[in-house]
């Protein structure tokens, strides 16, 4: 058998788990797309509730109990669980927010700050050592976010504020699923939802507002929840076929994507200044991926 036919098959796993992983980002995209629509009549903290309910009874119904159950191991933290799964409900809020004052491509973009936030915590905190490229990429990826909320940007102040401080909430979320590797992925997704419903139905009482929600709403909101587990399951299917080094790169395909929904849902086209700024981040984005490509890279985060 030659080398050409015995690469064949890995290759085509290869090619399938970029399109999954792709259509996944497509999937969260759109999803933000939704969550921008609905934010528009209801509030941030009852648009979360709803959609992470919904995921916690599909993965209650789905998922054996030994699945969902903690792991018996020493070594696992129930408080570190709880701290990243209030990081990730928090986030969602917060964006969620964002996303009710800026345009889908911008708050996206900002939101990407957290990698190169990850990037520089990581020294002090983990231990980690970047390369060159990861660094010079960290640089350049703050440079393109300088473009994008530049003053006279006519950006909305407290929207930009509420995307930076979901960055900020989404570094803290990747850094303990870092520490948190080995605890089964499925466990921490249950742990996550169950975290946001409650969270989210707790921001709802005390905040104590909003008017009354119709079925077809209530069901779009439902669909957030079932979006969100198709996609995280894509994105699992995509990393047992696939390397993760080599999807990585894909990941700013995100932002592309969200200009898109942006463009067709809401007929905003961010400027060319804007643009530059994105393509920046991108750019830098794929720069320390292909720095991190020469060391192990870890397992893949729930987004």
């Amino acid at each position: 058998m030659s080398a050409t036919t015995a690469t064949t098959p890995h290759a085509a796993a290869s090619l399938r788990g970029l399109g999954l992983y792709a259509l996944a980002l497509l999937i969260f995209a759109g999803q933000d797309g939704l969550a921008k629509h609905l934010v528009q009549d209801h509030s941030p903290a009852l648009v979360s509730a709803v959609r992470y309910s919904t995921q916690a009874l599909l993965l209650t119904a789905l998922l054996p109990r030994p699945l969902r159950a903690a792991p018996r191991d020493a070594a696992y933290s129930p408080w570190l669980v709880l701290v990243r799964s209030l990081c990730l409900a928090s986030l969602t809020v917060v964006m969620m927010g964002a996303f009710a004052r800026l345009p889908l491509a911008e708050a996206t973009a900002i939101s990407f700050l957290a990698p190169l936030l990850v990037t520089v915590l990581a020294v002090p905190l983990l231990g980690e050592r970047p390369g060159p490229l990861r660094w010079i990429g960290t640089v350049g990826g703050f440079l393109g976010l300088l473009l994008i909320v530049r003053p006279g940007g006519n950006l909305d102040a407290v929207g930009v504020a509420l995307a930076f401080l979901a960055a900020a909430l989404n570094t803290g979320y990747q850094l303990l699923s870092r520490v948190l590797q080995g605890v089964p992925s499925l466990h921490l997704l249950y742990h996550s939802a169950l975290t946001g419903s409650v969270f989210g139905i707790g921001a709802v009482l005390l905040a104590r507002q909003g008017g009354p929600v119709s079925w077809a709403d209530l069901g779009l909101m439902a669909v957030l929840g079932l979006t969100g587990g198709s996609g995280h399951y894509l994105l699992t299917v995509a990393y047992r076929t696939s390397d993760a080094s080599l999807l990585a790169p894909l990941t700013y395909l995100q932002l592309v994507f969200a200009a898109i929904v942006g463009w067709l849902a809401f007929h905003h086209l961010p400027d060319a200044v804007a643009l530059t700024g994105m393509a920046l981040v991108c750019v830098s984005g794929v720069l320390a991926v292909l720095d991190s490509r020469k060391k192990a890279v870890p397992a893949p985060l729930e987004v």
